[in-house]
């Protein structure tokens, strides 16, 4: 990895790239590719000094999770944004990192569809029939974000 202030540095800019993908996402429904644009470049720049199975490795895990993204996405239950946020978090993630980054956006979208569903409890009238759907869209892009800071703490580097 590079020095320490330089990781350090990358790594700031990708957890506050995380947060203004969320707020986008709370807000607009849209994650602008910006975010997951810088979050690729900080990788680019991070894994530069390393052997290049470091680089190899990232992509190829990120290549994965497009994939499969894409595939939820084909089915309409993920968004495209979110694919690409997902997929960017998987080059830092690795191969290595694959299984706790899917695992912490999994239980940090339970957690928000559980909150949402609370707000959506208290928002619905006493006579409302527990068979009518539940279509409510969820800002999937704040779970990734969450599991995206949890990836950035296990890669700081002065721990």
């Amino acid at each position: 990895m590079p020095a320490a202030p330089l990781l350090a540095a990358l790594l700031l800019s990708v957890a506050a790239m995380l947060a203004a993908a969320a707020i986008s996402d709370i807000r607009r429904m849209w994650i602008p590719d910006r975010y997951w644009w810088g979050i690729a470049l900080a990788f680019a720049a991070a894994a530069t000094p390393q052997p290049w199975q470091v680089a190899a490795g990232g992509v190829a895990t990120a290549l994965l999770v497009f994939v499969g993204g894409a595939a939820l996405f084909a089915r309409g239950w993920i968004g495209g944004g979110d694919v690409k946020l997902l997929s960017s978090l998987a080059l830092w993630a690795g191969f290595d990192g694959l299984a706790a980054l899917l695992f912490d956006t999994a239980l940090a979208g339970a957690v928000l569809a559980l909150a949402m569903l609370v707000q959506l409890r208290r928002r619905t009238p006493a006579n409302w029939r527990v068979h009518q759907p539940l279509r409510q869209p969820m800002p999937f892009g704040v779970a990734i974000a969450a599991a995206g800071w949890a990836l950035v703490a296990t890669r700081w580097p002065f721990t």
